[in-house]
């Protein structure tokens, strides 16, 4: 999702802002087999069942057959995951055994991040400067520029216009695909072919009703919100706190039962808590990245998604409020360069697709 790059990015501003000197690059350019000394900080996702993103897969294929030690290198791992999925941060777990095995030294104990991460990073943030200080710090340098917002990214998408939803199954398939225009015009968003497209989602009226009745609270409760200042309780319940998986306070504040679909835990449930401890109580609202499945050459400001509703184990966020969207509702969004998956240069070289997902949606 071009999160672990971002992060990395932020992290080297605050180190350089610390005086540390710091450079962030991909494991691309991790050359194994050489001499490596010094201290390298890991920032790493994982991919499907424990495995590294594309950007590091050939670097984790060397690392693994790499016999000379590593004696020299001192290192530290912020993973990035899903506890939701059997495999969280399995990658980074994975990164953390081998280069034990090969010699390194952790500077920090791997570090854990759910996607909504700010607080665990921030701890983190803090622990590694006071490990680094009185080491390497050096005077610090002239103040670093915050860097600027471009519109059109996670952190400021646009607004799109919803001009397609249609039902591509039959009326009496169990399964529910749909086919989703979204109107670019009057935005300054490009993408080219083999591109994700992200989403931010709402909760449905009806899952916020249910959430609104088990906190006991007014609806214009203020609750303040890292990032976004002071909303009201309905409007976080709707743009900015996730319904659908509960977070371990809110199971705490259930009573300790098991995991499952929030709002089926919430029902008939009423919690007694305050303005200050709703955030803490659910997860914050994430992007879908959906693969996008059309070309500007073809559908010109059109960009068409083609998307599998999920019912199970339990509603999907995104896919279930896209599909009761009607033509005309507004839609943030922006785009996620997909750098690895790009058709050949030459028109004539053969090309085998694997479909994957809906299987359809990157290859339309």
């Amino acid at each position: 999702t071009g999160r672990a790059e971002e992060l990395a990015a932020t992290i080297v501003t605050w180190l350089r802002e610390a005086g540390h000197p710091a450079e962030a690059k991909c494991l691309d350019d991790w050359e194994c087999g050489h001499p490596v000394s010094g201290t390298v900080l890991f920032v790493v996702s994982t991919f499907g069942d424990g495995d590294p993103p594309d950007c590091a897969a050939p670097f984790w294929d060397a690392l693994r057959s790499q016999e000379a030690p590593l004696p020299d290198l001192t290192y530290a791992i912020l993973a990035l995951g899903d506890s939701s999925y059997a495999s969280f941060c399995g990658f980074g777990r994975a990164l953390d055994g081998r280069l034990r095995e090969l010699g390194a030294t952790p500077l920090l104990e791997r570090v854990e991040c759910e996607p909504d991460f700010e607080d665990t990073v921030e701890a983190w943030r803090g622990t590694l400067l006071t490990t680094l200080n009185g080491t390497t710090a050096q005077a610090a340098p002239s103040a670093v520029e915050a860097p600027q917002i471009v519109a059109g990214t996670r952190d400021a998408p646009v607004v799109a216009r919803l001009s397609i939803n249609e039902r591509l199954c039959s009326s009496g398939s169990e399964r529910d695909t749909r086919r989703i225009g979204l109107d670019l015009s009057g935005t300054e968003l490009t993408w080219e072919t083999g591109d994700a497209l992200g989403v931010w989602p709402c909760n449905t009226a009806e899952n916020v009703e249910l959430a609104l009745h088990a906190l006991k609270l007014p609806e214009d409760t203020p609750i303040v919100l890292r990032g976004h200042g002071t909303v009201g309780l309905r409007d976080a319940l709707m743009r900015h706190l996730d319904l659908s998986r509960p977070n371990p306070a809110m199971l705490a504040a259930l009573g300790g039962r098991e995991a499952g679909f929030l709002l089926e835990l919430l029902k008939g449930t009423s919690l007694s808590v305050t303005a200050q401890e709703v955030p803490s109580l659910f997860r914050r609202m994430q992007p879908r990245l959906y693969s996008i499945a059309s070309s500007p050459q073809v559908t010109g400001r059109v960009v068409e998604l083609t998307i599998g509703v999920n019912f199970t184990p339990w509603p999907g966020v995104c896919s279930n409020w896209l599909a009761g969207l009607e033509a005309g509702h507004e839609v943030p969004v922006f785009t996620q360069p997909t750098t690895h998956f790009r058709l050949p240069q030459d028109d004539t070289t053969p090309v085998i697709m694997i479909g994957p997902g809906t299987g359809i949606a990157p290859f339309r």
